[in-house]
C-alpha cells in the first residue's frame, strides 16, 4: 500500500501508476472508387482496343476466346485467376501528380462475383506483387451485366511512383464468366489544373501538378539540378496526398485574401534554412536549402515545412499555438502512411518522453508533444466526440482569440478536456497508439535505458508526514501534463494486491484537478 500526495498547480494534471499494455493494428490504404463518373478521364496513357483483331501487345492467362472486336477486348474466364496482361511497356510518369487516376470501363455478367483487380508494376518496382493491387470491390459492381466505368484515385497509393511499366487486369475470380473491356486509362481529372503563381521567379523551375520548384543559378552551381527538383516535387506531392486526401485539410492553393483560381505552391530553393512564409497576395510558400532536399530516402524536412503551408490556409486567422507541434504530427502521419518505405520509423523524440511533466508545446519541447494530437485523431479509447479529423477542426473552427485547448474543450462536449488528458497520459505509458510499434522502435534507437529511467518520477517522502510520498517540485506536472510512478508489488506469485491512497492537492479556485490510473504490464 502506498500513500501519495500529488500537488496540482494548474487546471488539469494527470498521474499514472505502473503500466498497461494493449495491441493495435494499422489499416492499409483505402483508395476511393467512383462508379460511372460524369466526365471521362483526361488520359495520359490509354489502351482503347479500337482496331479489330489487334490485342495491342496484351496477353492472357486462364482466358479463352480472347479477341478484339467492336472497340473492346473480350474473353471468357477459364480459371479462378484469369488475367489480361501487358508487361514492360513505356508508361506515364507517376511522380509529379499528373497521373494519379486510373479508369477502367468493363462489362461483367449480372451474376459476377469477386472483386475486379488491377495489379501494376513500375520502373522502381517491376512486375507484379500482392503489395501493388488496386481493387474494385464486388459490392460496387452493378449487377446488371452492362458496361460501367470505374475510376480509382491512385494518388495515395505508396508504390504509385516512378514510371508505370506493367499492368494486369483480373476481371473475375470465377471460371466460365464472359467479360469485355472497353478501355483502361491513366491520367488526371478533367479540368483539374492549377495556375502558376508568378510571385516568385528565378533562373530555373520545374512544375508538378500542385507545386512549382524554383532554384537559382547559385544553387545550380552547388549541384541543384532537374533531378533534385524532381525528387523534391515527388516528395511534396506525396505529402500533399496525405494532408488533403487522408487528413482532409483545405488545399493551400487559393489566396487567403480573395479566394478564386487555384495556384501551384511556390517551393523555393533560393535562401538558406528551412521555413515557410507568406506573400502579400495571401499565398504561403516554402523555402528549403539543398541540405533538406534528399530524395531517396526522402528528407523529413519537406512534410514538416509543407504542413506550415497548409496551416496558413486552414487557420482562418484564429488558431493560437502548436504550430511546430502540429507540423511534426503531420510528419508522423506522412511516415505512417508511407510505412512500406519507412518500416517502424517515427519522429518521436526521447526528450519529449522524458519531459512528460511539462505542459504541451512548452518552450522546452515545442516540437515534441505531437502525440497528444495523434491521440485525439487516432481515438484509441473510442471516445464519443473524437474522430480522425479533430486536429483539423482545431485549425478550421477556432474562434477569434480562442486558445487551442479551449477550442478542443468546446468541440468535445461529452468528454471533458481533463478526462482527455488523463486518457491520453495513460496511453503514453507504453505508447499504445495505432503506430505503437514504430514509436517504440524509434525510442529504442535513442538511449532506451535512459528513456526508461526518466519515464518514471521518483517520489520523495514528506518530512512533515512520514509514510506519505509526493512528487518532487521539479517534476510536478504542469498544465495538461503527467507523471508516472513505478510501483513494484512485493513478493511473488498471484494474489498480490496493490492499493494507493491518493490525495490530489488541487487549487479549486483555479479550476485545477487531477486524474489517476493504474497501468499494468
Amino acid at each position: 500500500m502506498a500513500n501519495l500526495h500529488h500537488q496540482d498547480h494548474i487546471p488539469f494534471v494527470r498521474t499514472l501508476l505502473a503500466f498497461l499494455a494493449f495491441t493495435s493494428m494499422v489499416s492499409g490504404v483505402n483508395l476511393p472508387v467512383v462508379v460511372d463518373p460524369a466526365t471521362p478521364l483526361t488520359g495520359t496513357y490509354a489502351v482503347e482496343w479500337n482496331t479489330s483483331g489487334n490485342l495491342e501487345s496484351w496477353t492472357t492467362s486462364q482466358v479463352t476466346s480472347a479477341t478484339v472486336a467492336g472497340g473492346s477486348f473480350s474473353g471468357t474466364t477459364s480459371g479462378t485467376s484469369p488475367r489480361v496482361i501487358r508487361s514492360n511497356f513505356s508508361g506515364p510518369d507517376l511522380d509529379l501528380g499528373f497521373n494519379d487516376y486510373l479508369e477502367l470501363r468493363i462489362q461483367v455478367p449480372a451474376g459476377h462475383t469477386g472483386d475486379i483487380r488491377i495489379s501494376y508494376g513500375t520502373t522502381a518496382t517491376t512486375g507484379f506483387s500482392t503489395a501493388r493491387v488496386l481493387a474494385i470491390p464486388d459490392a460496387l459492381v452493378p449487377a446488371d451485366g452492362a458496361f460501367h466505368t470505374y475510376r480509382i484515385d491512385v494518388g495515395p497509393e505508396p508504390w504509385w511512383r516512378a514510371t508505370l511499366r506493367d499492368l494486369r487486369i483480373e476481371p473475375s475470380a470465377t471460371s466460365g464468366q464472359t467479360f469485355a473491356i472497353d478501355y483502361l486509362r491513366v491520367g488526371d481529372l478533367p479540368g483539374d489544373a492549377y495556375l502558376t503563381n508568378a510571385e516568385w521567379n528565378s533562373d530555373n523551375e520545374m512544375l508538378s501538378k500542385h507545386f512549382r520548384f524554383i532554384w537559382s543559378a547559385a544553387r545550380a552551381a552547388q549541384g541543384v539540378n532537374t533531378a533534385t527538383a524532381r525528387g523534391a516535387l515527388r516528395n511534396a506531392e506525396e505529402a500533399w496526398q496525405v494532408y488533403v486526401k487522408e487528413m482532409g485539410y483545405r488545399e493551400p492553393a487559393r489566396s487567403t485574401y480573395s479566394p478564386g483560381s487555384r495556384y501551384k505552391v511556390n517551393f523555393l530553393c533560393l535562401y538558406d534554412g528551412y521555413y515557410m512564409s507568406s506573400t502579400g497576395g495571401g499565398f504561403a510558400f516554402l523555402n528549403i536549402e539543398p541540405s533538406g532536399l534528399q530524395a531517396d530516402p526522402p528528407s523529413w524536412i519537406i512534410p514538416h515545412e509543407l504542413m506550415h503551408v497548409f496551416q496558413h490556409h486552414n487557420n482562418n486567422g484564429n488558431y493560437s499555438g502548436q504550430w511546430e507541434t502540429h507540423a511534426n504530427y503531420a510528419r508522423e502521419r506522412w511516415l505512417q502512411h508511407y510505412q512500406v518505405f519507412y518500416p517502424n520509423r517515427s519522429n518521436i523524440e526521447a526528450l519529449g518522453v522524458r519531459d512528460g511533466h511539462f505542459m504541451m508545446s512548452s518552450g522546452r519541447n515545442y516540437y515534441l508533444t505531437w502525440p497528444f494530437q495523434y491521440y485525439i485523431d487516432d481515438n484509441p479509447d473510442n471516445l464519443p466526440d473524437l474522430s480522425d479529423g479533430m486536429v483539423k477542426r482545431l485549425w478550421q473552427e477556432g474562434q477569434s482569440g480562442e486558445f487551442w485547448a479551449t477550442t478542443l474543450d468546446r468541440l468535445t462536449p461529452v468528454t471533458s478536456l481533463k478526462d482527455l488528458s488523463g486518457y491520453y497520459a495513460r496511453r503514453c505509458a507504453t505508447w499504445n497508439f495505432s503506430n505503437k510499434s514504430a514509436m517504440t522502435a524509434e525510442l529504442n534507437n535513442q538511449d532506451p535505458t535512459r528513456n526508461a529511467r526518466h519515464l518514471f518520477t521518483d517520489l520523495i517522502e514528506r518530512p512533515d508526514a512520514p509514510g506519505w510520498w509526493r512528487v518532487p517540485p521539479e517534476k510536478a506536472p504542469a498544465q495538461g501534463a503527467y507523471a508516472m510512478h513505478e510501483l513494484i508489488p512485493a513478493g511473488t506469485g498471484a494474489g498480490r494486491l496493490v492499493t494507493v491512497n491518493f490525495q490530489g492537492l488541487a487549487d479549486s479556485a483555479r479550476g485545477a484537478d487531477w486524474r489517476a490510473s493504474f497501468v499494468t504490464v
